[in-house]
């Protein structure tokens, strides 16, 4: 019996939602410490040009987006090529404009509960420790904004990092994946529609992701 990707990747997803479960507890509990509410913020992240850099933040990702109604697909499909194609006509030192992600529509994520990890724990001052030594990041403007008071209690990423390293070395090992991950929600998108369209042409035999 031959085992499919989607039946290798399953497992993983389990816990890739198990994780996500975790980092929201994590934020949620930082963002109460210091009173932060990013809802209704100006500078939308939403148009921050983020990379994602684990490969199953995009398999869980595309498992909510493959569930959506086929219009629906087409509308952000069309809104990652535009937004892929301006960053591809760029000049390799010029600085990324602030586009809106695909997946924004009429103000709200279409995929709210698959997002990626940065899209959760974006805006409030963390911390990484490696060691004994601690790398720190402050919080985004609107933070500042919201937070006069002391902002010495810092959100500490390490055990979430260290969560997302060990389910990604697992995935990778289990799928036999070498190289590293570096894409946007576009690119995410559209790396699935021409694998998905590829797979369904008659010489093609077994689709990439199943």
């Amino acid at each position: 019996m031959t085992i499919k990707k989607t039946d290798v990747i399953a497992p993983f997803l389990k816990q890739a939602k198990q994780l996500y479960e975790f980092m929201d507890q994590k934020y949620d509990d930082a963002a109460l410490i210091h009173q932060f509410n990013c809802s209704g913020c100006p500078d939308n992240c939403c148009m921050t040009h983020f990379y994602h850099h684990t490969f199953f933040e995009y398999f869980y990702l595309i498992e909510a987006y493959k569930q959506l109604p086929d219009q629906t697909k087409l509308t952000i499909f069309k809104k990652a090529k535009q937004i892929q194609d301006q960053i591809s006509a760029l000049d390799e030192n010029e600085t990324r404009p602030r586009m809106m992600c695909p997946l924004n529509m009429d103000g709200l994520c279409a995929l709210y509960e698959s997002r990626p990890m940065i899209c959760r724990l974006h805006g409030i001052p963390y911390e990484i420790k490696r060691g004994h030594q601690s790398m720190q990041s402050p919080g985004c403007g609107e933070f500042d904004n919201q937070t006069s008071h002391s902002k010495t209690v810092i959100f500490d990423r390490t055990p979430i990092y260290i969560k997302m390293a060990g389910l990604e070395n697992s995935l990778k090992k289990a799928l036999g994946i070498s190289k590293k991950n570096r894409m946007t929600v576009a690119d995410m998108i559209i790396a699935h529609e021409e694998s998905y369209k590829k797979s369904s042409k008659p010489e093609s035999s077994q689709p990439e992701e199943g």
